[in-house]
């Protein structure tokens, strides 16, 4: 899904990619949805908190996520939205991204927990 949302710092607005981390369908209509925002700006070495996700440049190609460019999901970067905030729907995250999205996050919570 795409939206607009704040940067990891809580400003500047962007359109962005978005993963969302629970079904819509699991969530009462007037409750925000948690999602995990999606980047094609970050360094070619992944950063730890980021999933790669399945992208296509061929136009006659679709990649299963809808992304055109390399792109990552940025598992630190979790934000709410509702949905009148979806722009646009498109695309799915594979299983077994989706299964990595939310071990990083698992992760940096665990860490978290000891500091």
């Amino acid at each position: 899904m795409w939206a607009t949302v704040p940067d990891q710092n809580g400003v500047n607005p962007k359109r962005r990619p978005l993963v969302l981390l629970v079904s819509a369908a699991d969530i009462p209509a007037e409750e925000t949805l948690l999602v995990v925002a999606v980047s094609h700006t970050f360094p070619t070495a992944l950063p730890d908190d980021h999933v790669l996700l399945p992208y296509s440049k061929d136009p006659r190609r679709r990649a299963v996520t809808g992304l055109k460019v390399r792109s990552a999901a940025v598992c630190s970067w979790i934000t709410e939205i509702t949905r009148e905030e979806i722009e646009e729907v498109g695309g799915v995250v594979p299983p077994t991204k989706l299964v990595e999205i939310f071990e990083k996050i698992n992760k940096a919570a665990d860490d978290g927990e000891g500091s």
